[in-house]
């Protein structure tokens, strides 16, 4: 298994490295960038937000490895279009709005309806979410609900993703963690989790703190999507199954706790949902004086711990036990969370 990993991994990562570099150059001589904004963003210097291109092509080159060396047996022609169909138009959706200047791009109504015809239609092509039984965990059996399901399970892993990506390198770092975990999980999208996970880790050069380029909406799509295919089927019920959805959905409850606690907040407050911010834990901690690149390693190791206790953890001692600690893991880093950013302000309704 880690020779059929390695390869679309170390290609991912060796391309990667240089299109995001060459990304940032040109992107830096065309004007194409962030511009800081305190009501929405964190950093400080207008930074190039297109390295999600960067990632796009060290993931093709990783995929397009597999094809010429022949190691893509075992995912089929309708996998690779369901797969290739639904990260190229996720991408394309950010794209589109990381090429428009800021304040003229895509509603926020018409990305999630982009958005929701790619993930439609990736679903058309075979995608279904994968819920069966995995190791002590109980299958999730969504009957005839599991299309419209998958469709809803793409865009909310999505746009987590996407809000996380509010601090350097945070997002890359966690998606990461999932994607190499996933390929070394045997599903059936191991070796195109491998080839986007050592793309990322490539993007990561470009993007550790202080970052020099952003992946941008596009880069979060793409990995949103990927992330959420992960544990995913392709085309009929004969197919391999994806990485054990207990994996990916424990991997991603640290986010998606953060998501929910921001959302939260800005309802008491009578802050519009869609009004842009930076008021996150992960945003927090780092206006507390945490270096950003430690709140983003505190999220990849949040991740880890997740896929360690879903997965060996819970082999040995039960889903309920592995639940019981992973919920313990994550009440801690939200108490000490919470009592690192005491003195930082919340939003308020303006």
């Amino acid at each position: 298994m880690i020779p059929e990993v390695l390869l679309p991994a170390a290609t991912g990562f060796a391309v990667s490295v240089v299109a995001t570099g060459a990304v940032n150059v040109v992107a830096r001589r065309r004007g194409l960038l962030d511009r800081p904004d305190p009501s929405r963003r964190t950093h400080a210097v207008p930074t190039p937000r297109l390295g999600g291109v960067g990632i796009a092509l060290g993931a093709l080159a990783g995929v397009v490895c597999l094809v010429v060396t022949a190691r893509a047996r075992d995912l089929a022609s309708d996998a690779f279009l369901a797969l290739g169909a639904g990260a190229g138009g996720f991408f394309a959706v950010g794209l589109l709005d990381d090429l428009a200047p800021r304040g003229v791009g895509l509603a926020a109504r018409v990305k999630l309806l982009l958005l929701a015809a790619v993930a439609t239609l990736a679903v058309m092509l075979g995608a279904r979410f994968d819920g069966t039984a995995a190791g002590s965990w109980p299958a999730l059996d969504l009957g005839p609900s599991t299309a419209p399901l998958t469709v809803l399970w793409f865009l909310a892993v999505a746009n987590v993703v996407n809000f996380m990506d509010g601090i350097d390198a945070i997002t890359a770092t966690t998606a990461a963690v999932i994607l190499a975990a996933a390929a070394g999980s045997g599903g059936a999208c191991e070796p195109v989790e491998a080839a986007a996970a050592g793309a990322v880790v490539g993007f990561l050069v470009w993007n550790a703190p202080e970052a020099k380029i952003f992946m941008g909406d596009g880069g979060a799509y793409l990995l949103g999507f990927l992330v959420a295919a992960s544990p995913c089927r392709f085309g009929d019920s004969g197919t391999p199954a994806g990485a054990p959805w207990p994996l990916v959905g424990a991997a991603l409850v640290p986010s998606i706790v953060d998501v929910v606690e921001a959302l939260i907040h800005k309802r008491r407050a009578g802050i519009p949902l869609s009004q842009p911010h930076h008021d996150h834990l992960y945003q927090r901690l780092v206006k507390a004086g945490h270096p950003p690149a430690l709140v983003a390693l505190r999220y990849g190791a949040l991740a880890l711990a997740a896929i360690a206790v879903a997965g060996p953890v819970a082999d040995r001692l039960g889903a309920l036990p592995a639940t019981a600690i992973g919920l313990a893991v994550l009440a801690a880093h939200l108490a000490l969370g919470r009592r690192s950013t005491r003195a930082v302000p919340r939003l308020e309704a303006s």
